[in-house]
């Protein structure tokens, strides 16, 4: 039997500072909503004048987790594993937010001082992770495996979204989700070890998940809402051409979505079912290519290259709910040549060869401050050198 234990802690602490100073920003506001001598700092408690968001979050942390896993061998062919992790977490936060922009309620001249936006929350979670495995080795090059796992992620608070502002009452804070992961799957060795061949499915069963709306007032907050599921297959290979060349392939397939409709108690922001998930492309896969030739019997010249493909996904799961645009699917071109001599590599590498524009993420324009969405991009074509040594 072959076993592990051991325990896990950890406590952080985060503050941030926010503050938005804009030249001028008081007197303009006083001319427009005729409000003599109206100060930021003053009337709505920023941190200075001209001041029309002053913002600060102090967040407090606490982990802990005591965890056990264990492999027993039936028949020298049939690995049973068993494990277990306990764990409990907190978070406390603490906000305070002014300025024009941050309090509650502004400064009118009626009611001279605003009433600053404050929120005072904790969350605790905790509970237990099973996880429980099967491999059975047919024979030295044959394996066949199924496992299953739960899966957890911490809940956390949310930022106050002002009523009066979005007409939204936000929860403070939102619970942990978890999921059940389920797989098949083989390894194998084929064409006397000149082959790796790995397959694998798999179910995944997503819960309570945390959904993020963003609302059209820009403010945003994050709830439990719903039931995802996502499933697939995995391809992996590589093959020895000869001697020095190898060859490698995979793909993946991925269909996650919700199940049922996810009612959020914002109709704009409800999730149809069967809407597709965030972020997820259907189909990914990846070719790879090395070639190692001898120098002076002690050096070595290295080339490889390697294409990768990703599907187009969407930022959001229906369009209905704002913030929703495509990514483009998207292919890449790298390659290297290197130099290794005793301690020493020098390389030439080349990322994104074919120079392609690629986006791998969007976000989506929902306030028309000024047109078009913003676009996050891949770096473009690259070449350089890098030397590396080991001592």
């Amino acid at each position: 039997m072959k076993w592990t234990a051991g325990a896990f802690f950890e406590s952080g602490k985060r503050a941030t500072r926010q503050d938005e100073p804009t030249t001028g920003f008081d007197a303009r506001f006083a001319a427009t909503h005729n409000f003599p001598g109206y100060n930021s700092q003053t009337n709505d408690l920023a941190f200075g004048p001209d001041d029309f968001f002053s913002g600060l979050q102090h967040a407090k942390s606490r982990q802990a987790a005591l965890f056990a896993e264990a492999t027993y061998t039936v028949w020298d062919k049939l690995d049973l594993t068993a494990g277990l992790r306990l764990f409990r977490g907190t978070q406390d936060f603490d906000l305070r937010f002014t300025g024009l922009f941050g309090n509650l309620v502004g400064a009118s001249p009626a009611a001279p001082v605003g009433v600053p936006e404050e929120s005072r929350s904790s969350a605790t979670a905790q509970g237990a992770n099973p996880r429980f495995a099967a491999a059975y080795h047919v024979d030295a090059e044959h394996l066949l495996y199924a496992a299953a796992g739960k899966g957890f992620r911490y809940g956390g608070n949310n930022q106050p979204v002002p009523f009066n502002f979005c007409g939204v009452n936000a929860p403070s804070t939102f619970a942990p989700d978890s999921l059940w992961n389920y797989e098949l799957g083989s390894k194998n060795t084929l064409l006397d070890r000149r082959m790796t061949l790995n397959v694998s499915a798999y179910l995944i069963e997503w819960s309570d998940v945390q959904v993020f709306n963003k609302l059209p007032c820009t403010y945003y907050f994050t709830q439990n809402a719903g039931k995802l599921r996502s499933q697939g297959v995995e391809l992996e290979t590589a093959f020895k051409l000869t001697r020095r060349a190898t060859l490698g392939l995979s793909a993946a397939y991925n269909d996650a979505y919700a199940k049922h409709t996810v009612l959020t108690g914002i109709a704009a922001q409800n999730i149809p079912a069967g809407s597709r998930t965030p972020y997820a492309p259907h189909v990914a896969a990846s070719a790879t290519f090395s070639y190692a030739v001898p120098v002076l019997d002690t050096d070595e010249i290295g080339i490889s290259a390697s294409y990768a493909y990703r599907g187009k996904a969407y930022t959001n799961f229906a369009k209905e709910q704002g913030g929703y645009s495509e990514i483009p699917s998207s292919n890449t071109v790298n390659a290297t040549v290197t130099y290794k001599t005793r301690g020493y590599e020098l390389g030439l590498f080349g990322s994104n060869l074919s120079n392609g524009n690629k986006v791998n993420d969007v976000t989506t324009n929902s306030i028309a401050i000024q047109p078009g969405d913003t676009l996050f991009m891949a770096r473009p074509r690259t070449i350089g050198l890098r030397m590396k040594a080991r001592f």
